[in-house]
């Protein structure tokens, strides 16, 4: 198994080559990098709009106008009894595996 890496900020992902799927060609890297970036860009925007929502160590609720990933991270953070950022890895990772 290979793994290629890809890095934007402080998002480090490691994408798994397996057997039969051996090239970087059949992964669409800039497709993924674009995911990133654009799910990483939401996240900054509601940390400029609402700033306790980086700092938080308890849930928040989401805005009803609020991006997916927002209140997909609101949902988790809430099951957890954390602040939302503690769910920033797993959100992106869910966006990227839809």
């Amino acid at each position: 198994m290979n793994f290629i890496p890809i890095t934007y900020k402080n998002t480090n992902l490691n994408i798994s080559l397996y057997k039969g799927n051996t090239t970087t060609e059949s992964i669409p890297f800039n497709k993924i990098f674009k995911t990133v970036v654009e799910e990483r860009s939401k996240i900054e925007k509601e940390i400029i709009k609402n700033p306790l929502f980086k700092y938080s160590l308890e849930p928040l609720k989401p805005d009803n106008d609020s991006p997916e990933i927002i209140k997909n991270m609101c949902y988790a953070s809430n099951l957890a009894s954390v602040g939302p950022m503690a769910s920033v890895a797993g959100a992106i990772a869910e966006v990227l595996c839809e």
